[in-house]
């Protein structure tokens, strides 16, 4: 249930959304509350410095009614002159963005993404049942979670948020979210689907999350630390971290790590973003299932190149291996798709 729905689930049910000292507060109160105390400050704050805050207001009226008109500027034009001050690598994390760029939720609601992400594979109860079937050999079994793992980078290359259910907090573009403070929760739900996510560090950023479902003996969970860098034309999101795939019915275990976010300000068909970097995908527990062969796979997410070809996206190379050194299958794909 998204907060907006919690809040009209409350006022249906007769309640409030706010409740202060048995007060119920509506936005109204909150808004002449905060304004009542940001005046009180600004006097004590004229008092000890000896200023004549209504000499003040009618200075700057005047001055404002022989002011020229301010020049209204676009977001992207806001954008240029943003960008213009960067320097190339520099850590973006480290700079000062105006409140124009700022989405008014913080990071960690933003990881509802990872969800979006999720249904946006589009499988149904019966496709999520199937990977834990035991029916299923280990290789086959690491294959599944394999296309699983493809479709979801797939999903977040291509169409982001969009890409699956709507979230409440859509992230548009040329914005980033607030930075989250430490110990910040945040909990969701997508149909059978839930995940809740918990802010552990400040400075670097750190996020982790676990998404469950429970019907398909399914527990994935993450940790994520994103790193934003200039590059002049685009800006690479590092994502240091790593996904876990764990099932409750065999034990097994699997381990990747996150390929790059780039977002490209010019192509040939406009701004895009891509998944670049090369990853590896583990299973690193055998559980219950007998079989201790090592298998794991080396994906390679290829960049469009400096032209931009939409014909070019979202390719990946890849070479699945069982222990031993042999190759189990090796593959080309466009967006996830496997042809084993």
């Amino acid at each position: 249930m998204t907060p907006q729905e919690q809040v009209a689930a409350v006022v249906a049910e007769g309640g409030v959304p706010f409740e202060l000292c048995g007060k119920a507060w509506e936005q109204k109160c909150h808004v002449e509350r905060v304004s009542e105390l940001v005046s009180a400050t600004k006097d004590r704050v004229a008092r000890e410095k000896g200023i004549d805050r209504s000499a003040l207001r009618a200075q700057t009226v005047t001055e404002a009614d022989t002011a020229p008109e301010p020049l209204e500027l676009s977001l992207y034009d806001q954008a240029r002159g943003v960008i213009g001050r960067m320097q190339l690598g520099q850590d973006i994390t480290k700079f000062e963005l105006p409140a124009t760029f700022l989405t008014p939720f913080s990071a960690i609601q933003a990881t509802e993404d990872v969800l979006t992400i999720i249904s946006g594979t589009e499988r149904e109860l019966p496709d999520w049942q199937a990977l834990s079937d035991p029916a299923l050999t280990p290789l086959e079994r690491f294959l599944h979670v394999l296309r699983l793992y493809i479709d979801m980078e797939g999903v977040r290359a291509a169409e982001g948020t969009g890409g699956g259910a709507t979230s409440a907090f859509l992230m548009p573009p040329l914005k980033k979210p607030i930075n989250s403070v430490i110990g910040e929760t945040h909990r969701t739900r997508v149909g059978e689907i839930e995940m809740v996510s918990e802010q552990v560090s400040h400075h670097p950023p750190i996020t982790c999350w676990e998404v469950e479902h429970q019907k398909a003996g399914l527990k994935i969970t993450g940790n994520l630390s994103p790193k934003p860098i200039f590059h002049g034309t685009s800006v690479q999101v590092a994502l240091r971290g790593t996904v876990l795939f764990e099932f409750t019915r065999t034990g097994e275990v699997y381990t990747a790590s996150i390929p790059d976010l780039y977002v490209r300000f010019f192509g040939l068909g406009g701004p895009y973003n891509e998944t670049v970097g090369k990853v590896r995908f583990e299973r690193i527990c055998a559980g219950c299932t007998g079989d201790e062969r090592r298998l794991w796979a080396d994906l390679h997410f290829k960049p469009r190149g400096t032209a931009g070809f939409k014909s070019k996206a979202n390719r990946i190379d890849g070479t699945v291996y069982e222990s031993g050194g042999g190759e189990g299958a090796g593959w080309r794909g466009r967006g996830g798709n496997l042809d084993a």
